[in-house]
């Protein structure tokens, strides 16, 4: 099974389960008969079927981090004690923002780097043989060569959006507008202080916010209470720039496990406990047949007797 057709088909029966359980807390709270303890009680009794044996033991979905970095998503039967054969395990591919990235990457190069003028300096100074060296110096500059190439193609990703030509025009149209309505409300006379409130209220404030959202991701005040002590608050104006989006490397992500269905030993025992009821059925039926035969041979020696008297 492909990881994205996994993937899909774990969120969708995760979906289900999830709006089964939200569907019957909503019935609970909306019915009015129960006060609160007692629908705290019945949304603690909620039993959702298994998403793959349907008993109503509920199913365990987990997001759990692996040592790795990369996020599992796992989901198994909710009877801990017998459980079905379901097993879910998702492993996703990892991911880290694009500065942390290149962070990575500026370290690892500069790594690389220090190795070859030591693998350098080696030979020149006889301290390995020209054949090691030589050896050596070749897988670092490949390495090299590899760690440069990946972080280059980040760094143009970083750079269009950080530097990014379209934001940059709008920001400066932006300002040059403000700049001019600026002028235009600097003209108005004093006796038209009306018209300058309204300019002032409905052009240049959404203009000066504007030109804010372009320049910066988010801007916000942050106040910090002063140590004892001194009485008060201080106040920090933070400016956090165009905020960079999460890059999710190309590997890593693979179908650790994807069961579904049920075993040939549960389904054998559910053949022998469905053959039990059949026969206790049977021989229930029979033991009535036979009870109700017995009682209408009993009634007839009775109504001849009867007859006879008559």
């Amino acid at each position: 099974m492909q990881f994205h057709e996994a993937l899909t088909q774990y969120l969708r029966l995760k979906k289900e389960y999830d709006d089964g359980i939200k569907r019957k807390k909503l019935t609970i709270l909306q019915n009015n008969d129960f006060d609160k303890r007692e629908k705290q009680d019945a949304i603690r009794a909620i039993r959702i079927p298994c998403i793959n044996c349907s008993r109503p033991v509920g199913t365990i979905f987990q997001t759990k981090m692996s040592t790795s970095e990369n996020r599992m998503l796992t989901a198994k039967c909710g009877d801990v004690a017998s459980p079905c054969d379901l097993k879910i395990n998702l492993r996703m591919a990892a991911t880290s923002q694009i500065d942390h990235q290149l962070s990575k990457y500026r370290s690892q190069i500069a790594e690389v780097k220090t190795n070859i003028i030591l693998t350098k300096n080696n030979l020149i100074f006889k301290y390995v043989g020209e054949e090691k060296s030589m050896a050596n110096f070749e897988i670092q500059r490949q390495t090299l060569s590899e760690l440069t190439n990946h972080y280059d193609h980040i760094f143009a990703k970083y750079v269009d959006i950080t530097d990014n030509s379209e934001r940059k025009s709008a920001l400066e149209e932006t300002r040059m507008e403000k700049d001019t309505l600026i002028n235009t409300m600097q003209s108005i006379p004093a006796e038209h202080m009306d018209e300058y409130a309204h300019m002032y209220s409905e052009n240049l404030i959404p203009l000066s916010n504007r030109i804010l959202h372009l320049q910066y991701g988010q801007v916000f005040m942050e106040s910090t209470r002063l140590p004892p002590p001194k009485v008060g608050e201080t106040w920090v104006l933070h400016e956090i720039p165009v905020p960079l989006p999460w890059d999710i490397s190309a590997t890593g992500e693979k179908v650790i496990s994807f069961v579904l269905g049920t075993s040939r030993k549960e389904t054998k025992e559910t053949k022998e406990t469905k053959e039990t009821k059949r026969k206790t059925t049977q021989q229930t039926a029979k033991l009535q047949q036979t009870k109700g035969e017995s009682k209408t041979k009993r009634r007839r020696p009775t109504e001849s007797n009867t007859n006879t008297v008559l």
